[in-house]
């Protein structure tokens, strides 16, 4: 009989649209505006990005956890697979051309989810916000259209705020798994327990953390926009609609006074329509959502 963390491992099917619909209502909303051939290889990387995230996150047996995981990197290393998800995924590599040094870091970002997690400072955070979310910006371009490899640190940007957003409304959930993100200069402390109820009250103040960490992803969200000039145009509505939904969620967190352990904050549909009505308007009276920007142009 197979153990639980062994029926997670398997219970991926290749409908990657119905994970990416279950699972991720922010991107799938977006996704709309693709259109299906699109949208159905964007959710066939999402799906693999769902899997590993779930087996480093609901395994309860972390030496399974990083045993799949290796072996994951082993298969992508030969380009042959016997899982369903892996196999497809090298499927993608080949017809999208998607860049395997990023594939890499994606996976070595999430297996040092898999021991216990202190971050130090703003440029480790940085560092593990690249690895885990910056790199699957990267890796969508190509299946986005994008034909200039000067797009990358743009999508790689909006995928770090992306995460950073991540970690300033999910504080409680790693905290109860013994993750810190939150830099310890920031915090001054590596008891997670203090980070999961009313940590004000312990005298760790998390709120002031959380605001500057949303701060520096506002900075992130702003220099990304800029590199929606190098995509299509369908693909230009679709990535800023996901950006501005996601950026969103800080500015609710900012609205509750940072308070992040009473409820976990997201956007509804209604939100998500008006997010797409402005966003849709703004792209035709904001000329560098059109102009090709020099990087360095757009530095934080």
């Amino acid at each position: 009989m197979k153990t639980p963390d062994e029926q997670l491992s398997e219970k991926y099917s290749i409908d990657a649209i119905d994970s990416f619909r279950i699972n991720s209502k922010t991107f799938y909303f977006a996704s709309i505006f693709l259109g299906n051939s699109i949208a159905k290889e964007a959710a066939r990387l999402y799906q693999f990005c769902r899997m590993i995230d779930d087996i480093a996150d609901k395994t309860h047996d972390h030496s399974f956890a990083i045993k799949e995981i290796n072996l994951f990197k082993h298969d992508i290393q030969n380009n042959f697979s016997t899982h369903p998800v892996i196999s497809d995924l090298l499927d993608l590599i080949h017809d999208q051309k998607l860049d395997l040094e990023a594939i890499e870091s994606l996976l070595t970002g999430i297996l040092s989810d898999l021991s216990k997690v202190r971050i130090q400072n703003e440029d480790d955070l940085l560092e593990y916000c690249y690895k885990v979310a910056g790199t699957v910006g990267i890796l969508m371009c190509p299946i986005l259209g994008v034909k200039d490899s000067n797009a990358h640190s743009f999508a790689a940007d909006l995928g770090i705020a992306m995460q950073l957003t991540n970690i300033c409304r999910d504080i409680k959930e790693d905290a109860i798994n013994n993750r810190i993100y939150i830099p310890r200069i920031l915090i001054n402390t590596d008891n997670s327990r203090l980070l999961i109820e009313a940590p004000d009250k312990s005298g760790v103040d998390a709120r002031r953390a959380c605001a500057k960490l949303l701060e520096l992803a506002d900075k992130y969200y702003s220099r990304s926009e800029y590199g929606l000039a190098y995509l299509p145009i369908r693909s230009k509505i679709c990535v800023l609609i996901a950006g501005r939904s996601y950026r969103e969620i800080g500015n609710k967190l900012r609205v509750g006074n940072y308070v992040y352990w009473e409820n976990r904050v997201f956007t509804s549909l209604p939100d998500k329509i008006w997010i797409a009505i402005k966003s849709i308007y703004s792209l035709f009276t904001n000329k560098h959502y059109w102009i090709f920007q020099d990087e360095y142009k757009c530095k934080l």
